[in-house]
């Protein structure tokens, strides 16, 4: 375990650069980056900040809940997880109001931190699989149905839907990507035995396709050509076995469309996620 968590992590030193550079001229502060979508009345979510969901003291992982204005114990409502690119980014700008338009759609947005530290994809995916059982304990605590999650991931963090591909919880009803990585063997610097571990979303899908739930799966054109090799080889397959797969191809969109298009087109296909994702939770 130790030797492949040490292989992630010189695998995505190696090209998670290239996954998340963004065509852009300058980059932005994270944390002051805003979302291309905004529901009148979000920022009346509650927000439960700081929820420690495994280890403690300085191994502690948090998460932040962001809890629907009008939810009540009697009406539980369902979660989705953010997978983010890197380890520490709950407190930026983008996933904030990402969580705060989740709950004006009607669940719960859990923005997790986690430990994701240049790639380190094992302990990463360790991390949500703990997050996901403390949700199906606690998640009432907070009105939520921990037995109603998706997972939602976006750029290096694609690769922890494989999380949710294994079949082993049936909690997890629905998986969307959001320009992620789908195929670690698409990067040239990608150690072999990397690419073909179980940790590697096609390759998990290749060994227990029936357990894939049903996906959401978005394609920035513009993004780097190893991340869409991945992206299309994974649809490819996943469509030639007949899987429950949904693809919006966004050709004028570039990586992270979602922060940086700030047009009607990324607006229209993030609202296309939010209902993705109430349909598969229940919450029509």
């Amino acid at each position: 375990m130790v030797r492949l968590a040490l292989l992630f992590l010189m695998a995505v030193a190696g090209f998670a650069q290239q996954a998340n550079a963004q065509p852009t001229p300058t980059q932005p502060d994270p944390v002051n980056t805003h979302h291309v979508l905004r529901i009148p009345g979000q920022e009346n979510a509650k927000l439960v900040a700081d929820v420690v969901y495994t280890g403690e003291g300085i191994d502690a992982q948090k998460t932040d809940l962001y809890i629907p204005a009008d939810a009540k114990p009697s009406n539980k409502r369902s979660l989705v997880i953010a997978l983010s690119g890197a380890d520490k980014a709950k407190h930026w700008g983008f996933y904030r109001e990402l969580g705060q338009v989740i709950a004006a759609s009607g669940m719960i947005g859990v923005i997790p931190d986690k430990r994701y530290r240049r790639g380190q994809t094992v302990e990463g995916s360790e991390d949500i699989r703990a997050l996901i059982a403390f949700l199906r304990e606690n998640a009432g605590k907070y009105n939520g149905d921990g037995s109603r999650i998706c997972l939602w991931a976006f750029s290096a963090g694609g690769m922890l839907l494989n999380v949710g591909m294994r079949g082993e919880l049936p909690q997890v009803k629905c998986l969307v990507d959001f320009y992620g990585i789908l195929d670690i063997g698409r990067f040239p610097d990608a150690p072999k035995e990397a690419a073909e571990s179980d940790y590697n979303p096609i390759v998990r899908m290749r060994r227990d396709p029936d357990k894939l739930p049903p996906m959401l799966i978005v394609r920035a054109g513009r993004d780097r050509a190893p991340l869409n090799e991945g992206i299309d080889r994974f649809l490819a397959e996943a469509l030639a076995k007949n899987l429950a797969i949904e693809v919006v191809n966004y050709p004028e969109g570039q990586h992270g469309f979602d922060l940086f298009d700030d047009n009607d087109r990324s607006r229209q296909i993030v609202r296309r996620a939010l209902q993705f994702l109430r349909e598969n939770l229940g919450e029509n």
